[in-house]
């Protein structure tokens, strides 16, 4: 019996059939498969995306709480005079580094790491036992050490994650790494931006004629990262704003440079960093520098500043001008220095000091703390080895406290003075308040404003003035004569004790100072010097002495 046509015909259909059955449930099984995936995607992004921005969100809260705590902390310390030393371990001499956007940045001056139980030191109701920070107290800056995602990115500062809130541009996203000195004078283009040097700089291809040309109004944000600009040549006697900037203005932020070789001439307004300026400096180090300013206000950092806040920078240099000059600063109008010690030479006519030239405080409090001149001083009027002159032209209030002044100012011919050759405070209530501080100079006797302490005191009765603890050493060749204060107006006399060369020596001589964490001592050694000082060591090539 043979096979018909028709069977042959209705197996192949039936094939047919279940082939295409099997077809459509295999591709509606991909299918589900395919959408369940994509779902399960879908959903665990918009978890991890959730859970990313629930992080995201408790850690910028968490950063702006330690944020305004540590900046409550920073006040009460500042207005207290208190010396205790900040929570958490110190990074100066164990620096860390952190991945920032793919960028590895080192974390060393100013920054201390702070685990859970520093936190709850400067914050009681901070609950953050799995968290761990890096904080500056000078500059308010709050990093988180384990960082959050963001776009595939980390973010770590405080600054960062609330420009993300606010839809802004991310300033670490913004970083422009400097490699050369061509690139560093790319800065004029952009002088609003934000700036790292990736490795030190010679400037030697800016040497010639003129030299490099400054800055001008830069208003941006520059981390020197500890690397160093050298062979910073600048000549225009006759210009005005003169330095690596020109001017800095008042929201600036510039840190953690080395300056070497520097040799600059300018006119008014002269200085390495800058020849005016109302920003923030912090950790600026000058070796060898020769600054001349032909016109008023130079310094070796700044020829003036105001404003803001200058920390934990050293100078080694030699400073000259015409009037207004200083060691670290020329003119001083307001703001805070803080931790900043000058060694060299300062020379000019009028108004010169071992570290401020003139400080002229009109429109804001000041302070001056845990500051070092060791200077030869030399000139003609106001002359002063720690301020040349003090002037106060408004009801503000200055302070001068922890800090001394060893040196000599061998030439002069009216108001010399060991520390300050001049205060002067106009009709007013100013208030001027002087403690912990002491003179080793030797002075040279020039009548009746030539003083250990202070050359020449006019101060208003109606100035509210302090004298607390403070010291000159008294070493007069035989037949000198010289007091405390040269000359004074009625009334106007600040209070300070001489001292023998061996009393300077000995620690029991001063009286109420802290010497647990502000200052310290060789007995019979030395004369006391402050603590923060064998931390910052700059060495000189070969200033002239």
């Amino acid at each position: 019996m043979g096979i018909s046509l028709k069977d042959i015909f209705k197996n192949d259909e039936e094939k047919l059939v279940k082939d295409r059955r099997n077809t459509a449930i295999r591709n509606m099984i991909i299918f589900s498969l395919v959408v369940v995936v994509l779902l399960i995607i879908t959903l665990t992004y918009k978890f991890w995306g959730n859970a990313d921005d629930t992080r995201r969100i408790a850690l910028t809260q968490d950063m702006q709480s330690i944020q305004f705590a540590m900046n409550n902390r920073v006040n009460s310390r500042i207005n207290s005079n208190s010396s205790e030393n900040y929570p958490g371990i110190s990074l100066e001499e164990e620096p860390q580094t952190l991945n920032i956007n793919g960028y590895e940045e080192e974390y060393r001056y100013g920054y201390y790491y702070l685990a859970s139980g520093d936190l709850q030191e400067i914050a009681t109701v901070l609950n953050l036992p799995n968290e761990r920070y890096f904080v500056n107290y000078e500059t308010g800056d709050v990093v988180n050490v384990d960082g959050v995602k963001y776009k595939k990115k980390r973010y770590h500062s405080i600054d960062d994650i609330v420009a993300i809130f606010k839809n802004e541009p991310v300033p670490s996203d913004s970083v422009v790494v400097i490699n050369t000195a061509s690139d560093l004078n790319k800065i004029r283009q952009k002088p609003r931006g934000y700036y790292k040097l990736s490795g030190n700089i010679d400037m030697s291809e800016y040497a010639s004629a003129e030299g490099w040309e400054p800055i001008q109004e830069f208003n941006g944000t520059f981390d020197g990262r500890g690397y160093t600009i050298s062979n910073l040549t600048i000549n225009r006697p006759t210009k005005s704003n003169v330095g690596l900037f020109g001017e800095v203005q008042g929201d600036a932020q510039i840190s953690n440079i080395n300056f070497e070789d520097v040799k600059i001439i300018g006119g008014e307004y002269t200085g390495t960093l800058a020849g005016y300026c109302s920003g923030t400096i912090t950790n600026v180090h000058i070796a060898n520098g020769d600054i001349t300013g032909m016109r008023s206000a130079a310094g070796a950092i700044v020829g003036a500043y105001g404003i803001s806040k200058m920390s934990n920078c050293t100078i080694k240099a030699n400073v000259d001008g015409d009037s207004e000059v200083g060691g670290a600063i020329g003119t001083l109008y307001s703001g805070i220095v803080n931790r900043v010690s000058f060694d060299g030479n300062v020379t000019a006519t009028k108004d010169v000091g071992g570290l401020v030239g003139l400080v002229r405080v009109s429109t804001a409090s000041t302070e001056i703390s845990e500051c070092v001149a060791r200077a030869a001083v030399n000139g003609k009027n106001n002359l002063g080895g720690f301020v040349g002159e003090l002037e106060m032209t408004s009801n503000n209030t200055i302070n001068v406290i922890d800090s001394y002044a060893i040196g000599s100012i061998e030439t002069g011919e009216s108001n010399i003075g060991g520390m300050f050759g001049y205060i002067y405070a106009a009709q007013g209530t100013p208030t001027i308040r002087l403690e912990n501080l002491y003179a080793d100079v030797s002075v040279v006797v020039k009548g009746q404003t030539s003083g250990g302490f202070i050359g020449n005191s006019a101060v208003s009765n109606s100035t509210t003035k302090n004298a607390i603890e403070c010291y000159w050493k008294k070493d007069l060749a035989p037949g000198e004569e010289l007091e405390s204060t040269g000359t004074y107006t009625q009334g106007s006399e600040f209070t300070s004790k001489a001292k023998t060369p061996v009393e300077i020596m000995m620690r029991r001589e001063y009286t109420d100072w802290d010497f647990a964490k502000v200052w310290d001592i060789k007995e019979r050694e030395t004369s006391a010097f402050l603590r923060w000082e064998n931390n910052y060591k700059v060495e000189d090539k070969d200033a002239k002495k």
